[in-house]
């Protein structure tokens, strides 16, 4: 908890019914924890991915782009507090790092990367140790060259990869695991109608099926584009079947129209998959995050999503996750769903606080100019997609992309800004997105402020406060029921007959667990008396 005490208080008056709100509700809250600075050295570090050990959720990976040979890598074994780096993938035996780096880490502890190696090969390596080493999983590459935009994602007993190739057909590729270092062999698969797509992502779901989705139409520019999805049924050893169109967008895949995106290629829509094995209220469920804009050229980019109870057959309509009223840029989002609750978090790049009057108007903006500054929002859903709560600022500065520019002489790299992706992971609570950050909010950006990128990133936590509903039983003995969602671990009901008081008083009466519901039959005493669930 972020207080020394939380609370929902509520007024009964004997012989009369107070309702507080219905039983087996709680009200969220989120909260957004210190910045912290992964990469903290000179250079751009940008596109980026971030993964929580399930088994372990105090280790943490990161790893980012360079402009450089290798990759950015990071441990963390205390939550994501602090962080060891290094540089991975330039001659230390493992194949050459190259960029856009995922990540994902399975129940056994095994921690999977995949990235574009040497003439944009796909790799993928594994580690059994946290990150601190990792060995190759794919001697032959899974593609000879030009691939792009690698995608990983863990189920039970199986990893997936998917990625464009050189033809702009996306291709997946799956193994099985049954332990820790237990990984067998990568088996490609086709997906069928995927011709001209990119910028996909992967999810698997609880009986081990397999979703890819991607953004079509980027071959011959036709609008509006479509985001695609095809399913495995069975996962490892079946098919993928013929595509189903999720969305239709009006961004592109190179929407330069963005006036905070300094990439020469501008933004995608981003399509990203999130699936539900939590065995909750809402397992099964699989959302799909992406970016739509009132038109080709407009610089008004939004964050949507949309959820399918049936193997992405058919889809929700779009929920709008942004609760801003201004028309500035929003893009680059990620998805990721909690586990162990069924939540799902999703974060963006945000423009809302460049209003253009630099110190005269709120913090958001470094140079006098509206909409070309951005700062990390979050928000998070706790009713399986429904709707989301009030968005949160994460980043603690405001960063501006055209100072990460240009490239290096001699790098190779073209103009990037804030990368075509970053990415997220959600654990027990705990939503961490990574992003490229220039602001140097923490000070230990080696390069200073609004110059070269460093990967940031925070915990966005989310405080589930139980709802209190008291019904007033009129019986022969005026009795009075008191319920709240069970299990409410750490939760106490407490009562007080007068509300400027202190005194609060624990409730000894004795509590009866009723479906999915604690009650409490309290006798009826005379006045007013309050109650309240109070957190230590």
């Amino acid at each position: 908890m972020k207080s020394n005490r939380s609370f929902l208080s509520l007024v009964v008056l004997l012989w009369s019914l107070v309702v507080a709100a219905p039983a087996g509700c709680f009200a969220a809250m989120l909260s957004a924890g210190a910045n912290v600075n992964i990469s903290y050295m000179t250079g751009n570090q940008h596109e980026s991915t971030i993964s929580i050990d399930p088994s372990n959720p105090q280790r943490m990976f990161a790893a980012a782009n360079l402009e450089a040979p290798g990759n950015f890598v990071a441990c963390s074994t205390n939550g994501g507090a602090t962080w060891t780096g290094r540089i991975q993938g330039a001659g230390d035996g493992l194949p050459s790092g190259g960029g856009d780096v995922q990540s994902a880490w399975d129940r056994f502890g095994n921690l999977f990367l995949t990235y574009i190696g040497g003439n944009q090969s796909v790799i993928v390596v594994v580690s059994t140790n946290g990150g601190v080493t990792f060995s190759n999983l794919t001697a032959t590459p899974f593609s000879e060259s030009s691939a792009d935009q690698p995608s990983i994602a863990v189920g039970s007993d199986s990893v997936w990869v998917s990625y464009a190739s050189k033809n702009n057909v996306i291709v997946a590729a799956g193994a099985s695991i049954s332990g820790l270092g237990a990984v067998g062999s990568f088996t490609q698969y086709a997906v069928p109608g995927s011709d001209g797509g990119n910028f996909g992502d992967t999810a698997v779901g609880p009986a081990g099926q397999v979703l890819v989705t991607y953004q079509y139409e980027l071959l011959n520019e036709t609008q509006p584009y479509r985001i695609i999805v095809n399913l495995n049924p069975t996962g490892i050893g079946g098919t993928f079947g013929n595509p189903v169109t999720v969305a239709t967008t009006q961004v592109g895949g190179t929407h330069t129209n963005v006036p905070a995106q300094s990439n020469n290629m501008g933004i995608d829509a981003e399509a990203n998959l999130a699936w539900d094995r939590s065995g909750g209220r809402h397992h099964g469920r699989v959302h799909l995050v992406y970016t739509d804009a009132p038109s080709p050229s407009s610089s008004a980019t939004d964050i949507y999503t949309r959820y399918s109870d049936n193997n992405g057959a058919t889809w929700s309509a779009p929920i709008r996750v942004t609760d801003d009223t201004g028309g500035n840029s929003k893009f680059l989002p990620s998805i990721s769903l909690d586990q162990t609750s069924g939540a799902v978090g999703v974060a963006w790049y945000d423009c809302r606080n460049d209003n253009g009057q630099g110190t005269n108007g709120p913090p958001g903006d470094t140079d006098g100019i509206p909409n070309n500054d951005v700062q990390l929002w979050a928000t998070v859903s706790t009713n399986g997609g429904a709707s989301f709560l009030p968005n949160i600022q994460v980043s603690a500065g405001t960063s501006h992309a055209a100072g990460s520019e240009p490239p290096p002489a001699g790098s190779g790299c073209r103009p990037l800004g804030f990368g075509d992706f970053n990415k997220s992971d959600f654990h027990a609570g705990n939503f961490f997105r990574v992003w490229a950050d220039n602001s140097n909010s923490t000070g230990n950006n080696p390069d200073g402020a609004l110059f070269r990128f460093d990967i940031y990133t925070a915990a966005v936590s989310v405080d589930a406060r139980p709802a209190l509903l008291v019904e007033l039983a009129r019986t022969a003995t005026n009795t009075v029921l008191l319920s709240w969602p069970a299990p409410s671990t750490g939760w106490a009901l407490q009562q007080n007959p007068n509300l400027n008081s202190a005194n609060w008083l624990g409730v000894t009466n004795t509590i009866h667990v009723v479906g999915t519901n604690n009650q409490v039959i309290i006798p009826a005493q005379a006045g007013n008396w309050f109650f309240r669930l109070a957190h230590p």
